[in-house]
Formats: structure tokens, C-alpha cells, sequence
């Protein structure tokens, strides 16, 4: 990457954690927290394709790690998976339609919540099941309607390659 798009890219990652660890965090809907964090890497997968994606999903993931009291690492190891995983799929599928990425982003919330979880409890980690069905339904719905401003902001950060043919690369 460009010294520009990491700059830009680390910009809306640290706005990002800073939202979250500020706003979203006291803002709760049925005792949740939903998390804005997830967006970045679903957004990088769509917009700068599989390998950007998992770059920049691990740039947000360990930044995101950084300010949690969880094993350092798991939000880098989940975001950088899903947003290689979602830039797998981008070329042919999210382009077809206006709702499908919004349908990516809330699909990919709940495969993060989901992957977090399970990696987190092979780790020790302990988490309440009772509650996993409202975080899902709560951060899925949260990123799936915050979805276009992430991917608007993505787009600006991560700007298509052209390859010497002077079509499009990804």
C-alpha cells in the first residue's frame, strides 16, 4: 500500500476505535454493545478485494485489540479472515445490486461475532450464550444500517488499482 492510503486507511481505522470505545460502547440496545469495528474489515474486503481486506482487517483488528481486555490478537485473527473471505467473493457477487453489500456487511457481522466466540472460548475466554442471539441481532442490524457510510469511506480510502492495460486490478 501507498503511503497515502495508509495514512488514510489508519485514519478511519483510529476514528473507528475511538467512536467505539467512546460512543458506541454507551450506547447500548438491550444490554449490547454492538461493534462498529467489524465494519471496517467488511469494508475493506469489498472495496480493496481479498488481500487489502485482510491487511487492513488486521490493522483494525490489532488496534481494536490494543484497547480490550481480551486475548491480544483475536479481533486481528477474526477481522483479517472475514475481510479475506468477503474480498474473495466481492468481484463477481457484491457488485450486482445497491443491497447487496449491505446484506455482506450484516452476514459477515454475525460470521465475526460467531468466529470470535468460538476462537475466543479455545482460548479460555468465557462468554455468556444467553446473550450471543441479541449481540448477534444487535450488531448485525447496527452494521448492516452503518454499512454504506463504512463503505463510502472505504471507497475514498482504498481507490481501485488500474493494471498497465489501463483496466481495472484488484
Amino acid at each position: 500500500m501507498s503511503r497515502s492510503i495508509a495514512v488514510k486507511v489508519g485514519l478511519i481505522i483510529v476514528t473507528c476505535v475511538v467512536i467505539q470505545t467512546s460512543y458506541v460502547a454507551d450506547f447500548r440496545v438491550a444490554g449490547v454493545i454492538g461493534n462498529i469495528v467489524i465494519l471496517i474489515a467488511v469494508a475493506a474486503g469489498v472495496e480493496g478485494g481479498a488481500e487489502r481486506g485482510a491487511i487492513v482487517g488486521f490493522a483494525a483488528g490489532l488496534t481494536f485489540d490494543a484497547v480490550l481486555q481480551t486475548p491480544f490478537g483475536l479481533w486481528a485473527l477474526v477481522l483479517s479472515v472475514i475481510a479475506y473471505v468477503v474480498g474473495t467473493f466481492q468481484r463477481s457477487v457484491l457488485r450486482a445490486a445497491w443491497w447487496i453489500p449491505v446484506a455482506t456487511a450484516v452476514a459477515a457481522t454475525l460470521a465475526s461475532v460467531i468466529l470470535y466466540v468460538l476462537i475466543g472460548q479455545l482460548l479460555g475466554q468465557q462468554f455468556r450464550s444467553a446473550n450471543l442471539p441479541m449481540i448477534l441481532l444487535v450488531t448485525s442490524v447496527m452494521n448492516g444500517l452503518l454499512s454504506p457510510v463504512m463503505l463510502r469511506a472505504m471507497h475514498w480510502a482504498l481507490p481501485q488499482e488500474r493494471s498497465p492495460s489501463g483496466l481495472l486490478a484488484r
